[in-house]
């Protein structure tokens, strides 16, 4: 395999907060931009503050609004929601490329889901019939096991869960929301020639995943947004380097390499610009931190999200998000929005061994008003 590229940490963590779109240099100037460039955006129901991904765009949109995502998805289509192995809004070019995505997790599911063959027909047909439509809009109360029930609890409406497993698989895209409800629709309709089925690289969502991540490793989550067998990153990595596509690039002294694009070298090796004394607030799932060891290994930032965690176990709390500054993450909190007395509540701040940093008030602040609050209190922890 090729002899890997050799960086120290400080080159890496330079390289990763340009290609993240948080340095302090040129900013993205709107949403659309801001996934083109991070590649995709994971979606999370949690909302302890905003959702993850209208707090990942807020921290690198100068001015972003939630509005401003919903036009993009909803009215220009510009960008759709997709689900494999994880649930991310992706830029409307890369849809036709998830298809066999799709059909691998229907070839693997359907098979086991025979007794729900006669909810999928009733939702499909009637939402070819009569257009997008949500799980409230049908008169089924029906009930399965779903995901989240406990084991032998029928305790979720059939139709819902026929929507999300159609979802899945391709056989539906969201259509709209309003709030948190979705509504979907058949792909052809909404997707017109994007939904298309064609011959597909089965290298290339590799290769636009690793350009998302800047640097990724075998071990990254969601590899590629596909599931392999045993072995099966480690060849698909092979293949690319083997190709020139890919460059492994060994990180100061660790043990296993990264790999990264051939077409981003330039971009690494540029010369490290002085990182700046910009602040930003990254979620638990934000595309910089998602990768808890390149966190650990590259900024020297231990990480675990804590939401599933018992609550005894709990070192800071369930929902913490870090501290960027410049290039470095420099601490945590754990923020609270009392949306009733429209009150931002903040736990911490913990710092990684240094002092607070400039500009972390006035950041915190604006941080606040995106959400609405007029006051901004603190916590003991």
């Amino acid at each position: 395999m090729t002899a890997p590229l050799r960086v120290e940490a400080a080159v890496a963590r330079a390289f990763l907060v340009r290609r993240q779109g948080l340095g302090d240099g040129a900013p993205w100037p709107d949403a659309r931009a801001a996934v083109d460039g991070l590649g995709y955006v994971q979606i999370d129901p949690i909302q302890v503050v905003e959702r993850n991904h209208h707090l990942v765009l807020q921290a690198r949109v100068p001015g972003y609004q939630p509005s401003d995502l919903d036009r993009l998805l909803y009215a220009d289509r510009t960008l759709v929601e997709v689900v494999t192995t994880v649930r991310c809004i992706v830029p409307m070019s890369l849809f036709p490329h998830f298809l066999p995505r799709f059909r691998e997790l229907e070839a693997h599911y359907r098979p086991g889901l025979a007794a729900m063959e006669p909810v999928f027909d009733m939702a499909l047909g009637e939402i070819a019939g009569r257009g997008p439509m949500s799980s409230r809009c049908f008169d089924s109360r029906d009930k399965v096991q779903g995901w989240w029930d406990r084991e032998g609890k029928a305790g979720t409406r059939a139709v819902s869960q026929a929507l999300e497993w159609l979802w899945h698989f391709g056989r539906l895209v969201i259509h709209h929301r309003q709030g948190s409800l979705r509504f979907f629709d058949l792909p052809e309709r909404v997707l017109p020639g994007v939904a298309a089925e064609g011959a597909c690289d089965p290298d290339l969502l590799a290769l636009a995943y690793f350009r998302a991540a800047g640097l990724a490793s075998v071990a990254h989550p969601h590899f590629a947004w596909g599931r392999y067998p045993p072995g099966g990153r480690q060849k698909t990595i092979a293949r690319l380097v083997d190709r020139g596509e890919l460059i492994p690039v060994a990180v100061g002294d660790l043990p296993k390499p990264y790999y990264l694009p051939a077409e981003l070298e330039a971009d690494l090796r540029a010369p490290a610009e002085p990182a700046g004394e910009g602040v930003r607030f990254l979620p638990p799932l934000d595309n910089l931190i998602v990768c808890r060891r390149r966190a650990s290994e590259v900024f020297d930032f231990a990480y675990r999200w804590e939401a599933y965690v018992p609550r005894e176990r709990r070192t800071y709390g369930a929902y913490v998000m870090a501290i960027l500054h410049g290039d470095r993450l420099a601490g945590r909190f754990a923020p609270r929005l009392d949306r009733r007395r429209k009150a931002l509540v903040v736990r911490g701040p913990w710092w990684e061994g240094q002092d607070e940093p400039p500009g972390f008030s006035s950041a915190l602040e604006e941080w606040a008003r995106f959400h609405g609050a007029v006051d901004l209190e603190f916590d003991s922890p």
